[in-house]
């Protein structure tokens, strides 16, 4: 029956989008013997169609986003960072929302991922991020943005900034943030490279402890007279 189908159907893109399976798979001969075990009489959709089905299933959950957000009491904040796909080489723009639901609950969800072909300029980055919010009708409610100090994505915050105060003239004010995270990030490195000396010579030890049994049971005996514990030195195999 048709829609014991369309049950299936869904099943199968249910399956490949929660398990991030590629279109392909639907194709895979393995795949369909598989299926035709559980039901000789089911039609595995091909990739075609198994690519528009999950396409339909985003357009519908992005409509409900639209049904959710207006629930929203007050403000909400964003959360941006743009990175590469070491499989594509395709630039991706990330937007993630934050807000404080009806029972006080912090809550946040991945609002959009935008592929981005144009350069990642400050502007592309602030026009991609004003459009989103446009979109789901957000302007009016943005509270902050929190991105990485990557001096772009400073450029975009100050950009989204002065063009959202030229657009509300209420007490609604937009902020930019520089996330701490990356700050401390930064710090950590630029002090490891003061100190890159003495991290080559500790390395160089573990390495030797690591590859030495005798070693590593001096070790063992001094964290034992120590009576602290004994952690077998680990070192990634590429140092």
């Amino acid at each position: 029956p048709e829609k014991e189908k369309l049950e299936r159907d869904d099943a199968v893109t249910t399956w490949i989008i929660s398990d991030q399976q590629p279109f392909s798979v639907v194709d895979n001969e393995k795949f369909i013997n598989m299926i035709n075990v559980f039901d000789s009489r089911y039609k595995v959709p091909d990739r075609h169609q198994i690519k528009e089905k999950v396409v339909q299933e985003f357009d519908n959950r992005r409509l409900n986003i639209c049904y959710d957000i207006l629930k929203i009491p007050g403000k909400v904040s964003f959360t941006a960072d743009m990175w590469t796909s070491t499989l594509s080489s395709e630039a991706y723009l990330g937007l993630t929302i934050h807000y404080i639901d009806e029972s006080w609950n912090l809550r946040r969800f991945l609002l959009d991922i935008i592929p981005f072909k144009t350069r990642h300029t400050g502007i592309n980055m602030a026009n991609a991020i004003k459009n989103v919010l446009n979109e789901f009708n957000l302007v009016s409610k943005a509270l902050a943005l929190t991105t990485d100090n990557e001096s772009a994505m400073l450029v975009c915050g100050r950009k989204l900034s002065e063009e959202f105060e030229r657009a509300l003239d209420d007490n609604t004010f937009f902020s930019h943030y520089r996330c701490s995270a990356h700050i401390l990030n930064l710090a950590a490195k630029q002090g490891m490279e003061i100190i890159d000396k003495e991290i080559l010579n500790v390395r160089k030890m573990m390495i030797k402890i690591k590859n030495s049994v005798l070693l590593c049971d001096d070790l063992r005996e001094l964290c034992s007279m120590e009576k602290i514990e004994y952690l077998r030195p680990e070192v990634r195999s590429e140092e």
